[in-house]
């Protein structure tokens, strides 16, 4: 009885997680203008994997003229996508080092259902970049973003 009693106890307790986890990005309930959910992480080669570089995603900022989309951490960006087309590429700041990561660089590189109105963004990103400089990997949710 208490052998199943634990392992029902684990499998609750596995399920929580995942629900709490698909909250966290997909049914939070962003509210106001540049609301953005989500998190960034680095890798920087030259430092032991345990020395990751991590920011929470608060908000972000589209400027429609340029076709650029930043995500911010505290009120700085620190990933800044490319829409337009024909320059598809990723910017990422963080330690005081800045890595330009062109499309071909991301094994992910999903924008899904963005959408661009009257010069706002709404949609989610999910990237996984590579680079001789940094790894990154980056999700976020966002809503009414707007210069």
């Amino acid at each position: 009885m208490h052998v199943a009693a634990t392992a029902a106890f684990a499998a609750l307790t596995i399920m929580t997680s995942c629900n709490a986890a698909e909250m966290a990005m997909g049914s939070t309930n962003l509210k106001g203008p540049n609301a953005a959910v989500g998190g960034v992480n680095v890798q920087d080669p030259n430092k032991p994997s345990s020395q990751t570089w991590d920011r929470h995603v608060d908000s972000c900022r589209y400027n429609a003229s340029s076709q650029e989309l930043s995500f911010l951490a505290d009120g700085k960006a620190v990933v800044t996508m490319s829409l337009a087309p024909s320059t598809r590429k990723v910017h990422l700041e963080y330690d005081r080092k800045t890595v330009d990561f062109p499309e071909n660089t991301c094994s992910v590189y999903k924008t899904d259902n963005i959408s661009l109105q009257d010069g706002r963004a709404n949609g989610r990103v999910s990237l996984v970049c590579n680079q001789d400089h940094a790894a990154l990997n980056l999700s976020v949710r966002f809503e009414r973003c707007g210069q």
